[in-house]
């Protein structure tokens, strides 16, 4: 092997070297990105998805212990819906809470994940609008405001957490 030869040959293996550092680095750098979405973005969402839907889940199933013994409650006394409206409320301080968490963590939201987060954002909007009171104003039009946010948690649910409802 003449000098040359050597040269050329260290001068390869130096730049092996280097874009392989260079690709390793980059490959360590998305996995630290990701680390940080989850943490920062997915990990709390996914736990207010969680809280929300037992909070659904148990206003459901005290809503069809209620119905076999509706009619036979005297009017104005209905032993169950303060706790139903204790879980109505509980359910919307989590949907703010994802609200929050979107808000302030918009650069980790994926890409595909956009269009469910812009309808979220868009049925919080809307509810907003009507308030908390869901009693006030056109009836039809309130429903479907309040629709528009519910639909947009399962469709969320349904796409972070893996799950169907």
């Amino acid at each position: 092997m003449n000098l040359e030869e050597i040269i050329i040959l260290i001068f390869g293996s130096s730049l092996i070297a280097t874009l392989t550092a260079k690709i390793w680095e980059s490959i360590e750098k998305k996995k630290t990105e990701e680390k940080e979405r989850i943490k920062k973005l997915y990990g709390p969402l996914k736990f207010y998805l969680l809280l929300s839907d037992l909070t659904k889940a148990n206003k459901e199933e005290l809503m069809a212990d209620r119905e076999p013994v509706l009619h036979l409650m005297e009017p104005g006394f209905d032993p169950y819906i303060k706790n139903i409206n204790a879980l109505i409320k509980k359910q919307w301080e989590y949907l703010e809470e994802i609200r929050k968490i979107l808000e302030s963590n918009p650069g980790y939201i994926k890409k595909e994940h956009f269009p469910l987060v812009k309808d979220f954002i868009d049925g919080y909007i809307k509810r907003e609008i009507i308030g908390k009171d869901a009693n006030k104003g056109d009836r039809l039009t309130n429903d479907e405001r309040l629709s528009k946010i519910l639909n947009a948690v399962d469709a969320l649910k349904k796409e972070i957490l893996n799950t169907e409802n």
